[in-house]
């Protein structure tokens, strides 16, 4: 096993909580708070949502690098299931280099494409639909389409 190899297996993971959502709320007690797991980890795909790991690998067969991802959280879950959070919907944060026609691309009267400024990192961009009133689903579906542009 080389040295890469095996600092990818002793990186920190994220846990799913009872609520389906995939961070590491249990061990910082800060919401929306995770770690960026390297897609060379054996569990890579455990550490992602399973309502936008399409999106994920998409964007990955793209050759692009996602760095956060959420399926969506809304309202209406929180209420009935008592769930650590909710949020607006779903959104994918990507970090580009030098790729300036990406959010020009996705941008659209439904998708908003822009800079994340939630992260301490220059050259993340976050994907989300513009509409967070519309349910979770539609709103990964209008993502996902977006996406295929590229």
């Amino acid at each position: 096993m080389s040295k890469k190899d095996n600092n990818d297996q002793i990186q920190k993971l994220n846990k799913t909580n009872s609520d389906g959502s995939i961070n590491s709320f249990q061990e910082t007690k800060k919401l929306g708070h995770g770690y960026s797991v390297k897609i060379s980890h054996p569990e890579f795909q455990s550490q992602i949502e399973p309502a936008v790991l399409p999106h994920i690998m998409l964007l990955i067969s793209k050759g692009y690098v996602t760095v956060t991802s959420c399926q969506g959280h809304g309202l209406l879950n929180h209420i009935l299931n008592n769930t650590i959070r909710r949020n607006d919907g779903p959104q994918i944060t990507v970090s580009l280099d030098e790729n300036k026609r990406f959010c020009e691309i996705l941008n659209s009267w439904i998708i908003s494409c822009k800079p994340n400024k939630t992260m301490e990192s220059n050259g993340l961009v976050s994907i989300r639909c513009r509409y967070s009133f519309l349910p979770n689903s539609i709103q990964r579906m209008f993502i996902y389409k977006a996406l295929l542009k590229l």
